[in-house]
């Protein structure tokens, strides 16, 4: 176990205690199960949060995550009501403080969530044009015959219009060559350009203005291109006397900086800060990246480009139109792309960059900053291009959920995304991966603790997330209970305020007249038992899979994936054989090592890497994985070797280097091919590595 950073860190034993009899017979609170508290702003009761806490305590749950929402009511959702109960106000702050000191009374934990709702927003954001704004790249174009001349501003149809108010920053104006002579708007996509065409005239640009004579002749079309990015104008009203609130930059240090500093200097007063510490049990929650489908870009995302991939990005950039938010979308969507086949690389390598940023600028940013706080961080890593595996091992509480993960009532009912979020954890060390719970679509007062495959069967989705890697429960959720303040609406205190007023996603928790409500202290004490045990020791798997992807392809993430998944009834989940996914970052760690033939012997105990039909591999990791089979473990290829890097090799020489090296790994004694999937039970046998969760069908035979 390792110890956290930082003046207030805590030791990670406290949330995985040595397993004894005694604690096994009643868990502690750091094992065992979260409600998401739906919190009415700071418009409560003091009495009643104590009262709320108390009900989870004794319901055997171990902390609550505070999730502010907006107030019902006519003018609740506008100052001068904000001003005095908003988020971020001074009572906010005050109401932050009695919700510490109250579950500290009762042994509890409180997570903060960064700001109301989703996506974060935080209270100090609330000029369009503030550098933390989250942002978007977009085009502008005209078409032009051959040997013409333009002059005259720079074109503004943009794919996209940038919202009122938002500035403009140009990043690239380029000209190229259509493919097709008479290319039009009304020409169907993707219209294709020449790649070898393509000229960078931005020094041209004076004064928002160009000038520009075309190559060729009139019997050619050309194209020009202009390229800005602008506020997304994602943005939060009714929570804070200062909205609108703009969601905030993931790619940039800016906008991690502004949840820092809004927390330093507003919520994290003297006496929220020695509770924090006092405590040390607390979470700071970011949830999915639900920020609209435009194409996400920074300040300086074309230098990260040009310093991560290795060549500048501004000529390549109309391979990028129309691939909207995850940079991958079919060629049919595509408004332009080249006539060479690099778009699909160049738009892996928007991805790749978008990833890396991310990590770098607002994961490690965070958590470095949350640490110093005796604070944690608790994020869903997904929902724009990340690479999820990856991300997971940069954050202290990685979680997934049941919603976008396939639930149990789809035909994606898989626990392999879970899979993903838990590898980032098995490889850092950290004891929980946590998975928002039971969200389940118009099920508020009918969710049932039942194991069956309803749809509204609590138990059977928890279960497939302890399957996948998931140790802690968040259920969503819990309300408030709460009249709302007088007004002419109806004043109606029971249930309380829960999610899309009791009509959309459950459940509505708590002892406000269901009927369930008191069996879930057995329930809950059965699950932290579950939880307590699977973070005793270290996880270890009989294999690796290599992935190196961008996104999760679960429900309602679907397509943002590649569909490089097993599927939890593959041939080799069936024949009993413990896996899960390790990404490039994962391989390339200093404590990645082979000893006894065994990958991460200290985390993962691997005894066999899986490379799946992978066309392609970074340099990096492919020289890691090379020097994993000399060192002697076995490494099985399905189908095909990979055959180039991911993203786009102007010359062609990274390409060589790779193929050279997986020249070299397929040459190894420890490398064997299989054809198809289903071979790999019989080739992992023939290596001597047996399942470590074999069936067993036999008289008396129990698993």
């Amino acid at each position: 176990m390792t110890e956290t950073s930082g003046t207030g860190g805590s030791p990670d034993v406290e949330f995985a205690p040595e397993l004894t009899r005694d604690l096994f017979a009643a868990p502690p609170t750091a094992t065992r199960p979260k409600y998401r508290w739906w919190m009415p702003l700071a418009f409560t009761d003091d009495a009643e949060l104590a009262a709320e806490l108390r009900q989870m305590r004794d319901a055997g749950a171990g902390g609550a995550e505070v999730a502010a929402f907006g107030v019902a009511g006519a003018g609740n959702d506008q100052n001068p009501f904000l001003e005095e109960f908003g988020f971020g106000t001074p009572k906010w702050v005050g109401k932050v403080e009695t919700m510490l000191a109250a579950a500290q009374r009762e042994g509890l934990g409180i997570d903060l969530t960064i700001g109301p709702r989703w996506p974060a927003t935080v209270p100090t954001v609330h000029d369009i044009n503030d550098p933390a704004v989250s942002k978007m790249l977009v085009f502008a174009h005209e078409f032009h015959q051959g040997g013409s001349q333009r002059s005259g501003p720079l074109p503004t149809n943009y794919d996209i219009r940038p919202p009122a108010g938002a500035r403009t920053t140009l990043v690239a104006a380029l000209v190229a060559k259509c493919v097709t002579p008479g290319t039009s708007d009304a020409s169907p996509p993707p219209r294709l350009l020449v790649r070898a065409s393509v000229q960078d005239v931005t020094a041209e640009v004076t004064d928002d203005s160009l000038t520009v004579t075309f190559p060729g002749d009139d019997s050619e079309t050309y194209v020009l291109i202009v390229f800005v990015y602008t506020p997304t104008g994602v943005a939060l009203s009714g929570f804070t006397p200062t909205g609108p609130n703009y969601a905030l930059d993931i790619l940039s240090t800016a906008g991690t900086r502004a949840i820092t500093e809004f927390y330093d200097t507003t919520v994290l007063t003297p006496a929220v800060r020695e509770l924090l510490h006092r405590s040390r049990r607390s979470d700071l929650f970011e949830d999915s990246l639900e920020l609209g489908e435009t194409q996400k870009w920074t300040e300086d995302f074309a230098r990260e480009w040009a310093n991560r991939r290795g060549y500048s990005p501004l000529t390549v950039l109309p391979a990028l139109c129309g691939a909207s938010q995850q940079g991958m979308f079919t060629e049919n969507e595509l408004f332009f792309d080249f006539d060479d086949g690099s778009g699909p690389r160049i738009r892996t390598d928007y991805r790749h960059t978008h990833s890396d940023v991310y990590i770098a600028n607002h994961l490690d940013g965070l958590r470095h900053w949350a640490r110093e706080r005796s604070l944690r961080t608790r994020i869903q890593p997904y929902g724009t291009p990340i690479d999820t595996g990856e991300a997971a091992a940069h954050i202290d509480v990685p979680e997934g959920e049941t919603l976008a993960f396939g639930g149990i009532n789809t035909d994606y009912s898989n626990i392999e995304d879970y899979k993903v979020v838990a590898s980032g954890a098995h490889v850092s060390g950290a004891p929980v991966v946590s998975s928002e719970d039971c969200a389940f679509d118009r099920a508020v007062w009918s969710t049932t603790a039942g194991g069956d495959r309803s749809p509204r069967s609590a138990l059977r989705a928890i279960h497939m997330g302890f399957a996948g890697g998931v140790t802690q429960v968040v259920w969503h959720g819990f309300p408030y209970l709460t009249a709302g303040p007088p007004g002419p609406d109806p004043q109606t205190k029971w249930p309380g305020m829960s999610y899309g007023g009791n009509t959309d996603y459950g459940e509505a928790w708590g002892a406000k007249g269901s009927p369930n409500w008191g069996d879930y202290r057995l329930v809950n004490d059965a699950l932290a038992r579950v939880q307590l045990a699977m973070r005793q020791g270290v996880a270890r798997f009989d294999c690796a899979v290599y992935r190196h992807d961008f996104g999760m392809n679960g429900t309602w993430t679907t397509g943002v994936g590649d569909d490089t998944l097993l599927r939890s009834t593959s041939e080799l989940a069936t024949a009993g054989y413990t896996y899960e996914y390790l990404a490039p970052g994962h391989i390339l760690r200093r404590d990645a090592e082979v000893r006894d033939n065994t990958l991460f012997p200290h985390a993962g105990g691997y005894r066999a890497m899986i490379l799946r039909r992978q066309s392609t591999m970074t340099i990096a990791a492919a020289r890691a994985v090379l020097s994993f089979a000399r060192d002697g473990l076995p490494v099985l290829v399905v189908g095909d070797p990979p055959a180039h890097i991911p993203g786009h090799d102007p010359s062609g020489e990274r390409d060589k280097e790779l193929a050279e090296i997986i020249a070299q790994l397929m040459a190894q004694r420890s490398t064997h091919t299989v054809a198809e999937d289903e071979d790999l039970p019989n080739a992992l046998r023939a290596l001597g590595i047996e399942p470590a969760a074999a069936p067993v069908d036999a008289p008396g035979a129990f698993l």
